[in-house]
């Protein structure tokens, strides 16, 4: 993980950079879907331009 330091007034700040994969891994996931459901959504959108 990488961090970011930054110095203001009379603190010093210190924050993690999370790039997307560390977040993916590691973060809380919010959402589900199943292989079935991301193929018929894929299929739903690749229809749309193909017309």
């Amino acid at each position: 993980m990488r961090i970011k330091i930054c110095a203001r007034e009379d603190e010093i700040i210190i924050k993690p950079i999370v790039d997307a994969i560390e977040l993916s891994l590691k973060g809380k996931k919010i959402a589900r879907i199943t292989l079935e459901e991301l193929e018929e959504d894929s299929i739903e959108f690749q229809e749309k331009y193909i017309k």
